[in-house]
């Protein structure tokens, strides 16, 4: 059997197993992430059923129809306008539209992203890639952040865009805006953990394969990296755990994140429904970290996720 097929043969076994042991441990796992994917999908409707992208639409048809103009002619004329003061004419109008829009489109893509990697993340944990799989926390973080500088200042969305080829330049001007947004929303140290574990070159990366290698190759002397990360049920409770815990902490600032909504996202019933399961969720997380401390284990819980 080659090194691939050793892979793929953990893939496969791996998941139906990780489901047997999260349901008996936590039960109400896979409900919170279904919960999470349908409150996200909920929020990102609600936004769109406004009508906001089409009274943007509407402006800017109208405004080409008066200076004569269609088509990408027309945007690409509206697109380096500069306009002088708040002369509160139809271009000046065009252009916050033209903003407004693509703001939203580009937060309907960030939005369609926090739900995918969810996903992503917990199938990657289901297969025992606890690197891999907090990986993805980093960059949720950002999309979360993101999201949140898009609402309040819709000019970013055409940079959001184009950093599929300036990303340098994007990252320049907006990086530490979206830190410091992170921060606020309380997932800095979700973001921090992926970083150290994932998405940089440091000893956190290979840890947990090189403890699990340990077991499996007691030869005195020898490391060898697993292919799977853990082989400890409480381990998987507390990484499931932190990755729902960013998603809860991410949408306690739902009012930040939808602000178009207002009051409205306080009565989400599939929000509602995620924030009651995470926090079953969390108590049994608590509960496998108290048992990890007491077997030695002390620092399974990195930054604040309480």
């Amino acid at each position: 059997m080659s090194e691939l097929d050793q892979v793929l043969d953990c893939d496969s076994d791996n998941p139906a197993e990780s489901r047997r042991v999260l349901a008996a441990t936590c039960p109400d796992g896979e409900e919170a992430v279904e919960s999470c994917v349908l409150a996200l999908r909920s929020l990102r409707t609600a936004l769109f059923d406004l009508g906001e992208f089409d009274e943007h639409q509407g402006v800017l048809e109208s405004w080409a129809d008066e200076v004569g103009l269609k088509g990408p002619e027309a945007e690409a004329f509206l697109r380096d306008a500069v306009l002088i003061g708040d002369a509160g004419d139809s271009t000046t109008d065009a252009k916050v539209s033209l903003h407004g829009q693509v703001a939203l489109m580009a937060r309907a893509h960030l939005s369609l992203r926090v739900e995918r990697d969810l996903l992503f993340a917990v199938s990657d944990l289901l297969r025992l890639r606890l690197s891999s799989a907090t990986g993805y926390m980093r960059p949720v973080a950002e999309c979360f952040a993101q999201m949140v500088l898009l609402a309040q200042d819709p000019t970013m969305g055409e940079e959001w865009f184009a950093s599929a080829s300036r990303g340098k330049a994007f990252h320049d001007r907006w990086h530490s805006r979206v830190v410091g947004v992170i921060k606020e929303l309380g997932i800095h140290g979700e973001y921090l953990r992926a970083s150290n574990l994932a998405l940089h070159s440091r000893s956190s990366g290979t840890a947990m394969g090189t403890l699990l290698g340990h077991k499996r190759n007691p030869t005195p002397g020898k490391i060898e990296l697993a292919y799977q990360e853990t082989d400890d049920p409480r381990i998987l409770v507390i990484n499931f755990g932190l990755i729902l815990a960013l998603y809860r902490k991410a949408l306690q600032h739902g009012r930040r994140l939808y602000p178009e909504l207002e009051d409205a996202i306080a009565d989400t019933d599939e929000l509602k429904r995620f924030l009651d399961l995470e926090r079953k969720v969390w108590s049994r997380v608590l509960q496998a970290h108290s048992d990890l401390v007491q077997s030695g284990f002390t620092k399974a819980l990195v930054g604040d996720s309480a």
